[in-house]
């Protein structure tokens, strides 16, 4: 499972720095992506990754690009290293966090996250603080094939989490999604023949995070693995993640 927004910098220790030369294959312009990266142009070589890996989620190269992948994604989106805007956005007197999660339609815990350096107290924000701009929203795709969720945001790969499915996704239908809710204190859950099971149920497949997709549809995350129960499930860390990068103009679409 890689967990999006805290990928981690040991991958450069682990020879997956992207200052590092990538090897040639037929499918990549390695040569154009090795270029972008020696100049540090980072979101450049994380853009070509990026289409080329949702176009090609089944790729045989696909362990190759994806650690190259992820520690791309850490450096331009989710750290203060490199900017998604063309300059740091300033806050004006009446700003708020949440008023500027708003703006970019992203968790206000997201624009905190990224932006701790900054941020000494998240309630009050000194106008003139400089801030990386996080222009969402972030959408997601769950391909059942490959039991994942990837992250992106607009046409940068933004992360992935291992997902499964539950007894209850059986019959979910494929198709493009908006988060119509989401909840960080669980949910009660109704069964096939419509028994419920309250949020402090031992009973209640679900875990605290819960994202409902439509009346029959959801991702949340699970009290016990060992339970078949529930639709499009996460370990309860990576939900947590996922419930601090996804909003409700987020679209998802599962294949």
């Amino acid at each position: 499972t890689s967990n999006a927004s805290n990928t981690s910098n040991d991958e450069a220790d682990n020879g997956n720095d992207p200052s590092a030369k990538l090897s040639n294959t037929n499918q990549l312009d390695w040569d154009k992506i090795n270029r972008l990266v020696e100049s540090q142009d980072f979101h450049g070589a994380l853009r070509i990754l990026s289409e080329f890996h949702r176009s090609h989620p089944l790729s045989k190269r696909r362990d190759e690009i994806l650690p190259w992948l992820d520690s791309l994604a850490f450096k331009v989106i989710y750290s203060t290293e490199n900017h998604l805007a063309d300059e740091s956005y300033v806050v004006r007197p009446d700003d708020t966090l949440f008023s500027i999660a708003d703006r970019w339609k992203v968790p206000a815990e997201l624009v905190y996250r990224v932006n701790q350096s900054a941020i000494e107290n998240p309630d009050v924000l000194p106008p003139g603080t400089q801030l990386k701009a996080i222009p969402g929203p972030f959408d997601a795709e769950v391909n059942i094939k490959t039991g994942e969720l990837t992250l992106y945001l607009g046409d940068l790969y933004a992360g992935r989490f291992s997902v499964d499915m539950g007894e209850d996704a059986r019959s979910i239908r494929r198709g493009v999604f908006s988060v119509m809710s989401k909840s960080d204190q669980g949910r009660v859950y109704r069964d096939s023949v419509g028994q419920s099971f309250a949020v402090n149920d031992s009973s209640n497949p679900y875990g605290m995070y819960w994202f409902g997709l439509d009346e029959q549809t959801c991702i949340h995350s699970v009290a016990n693995v060992a339970d078949s129960r529930g639709c499009i499930r996460l370990i309860e860390q990576d939900a947590a993640d996922l419930f601090g990068i996804l909003s409700s103009d987020s679209q998802i679409i599962i294949r």
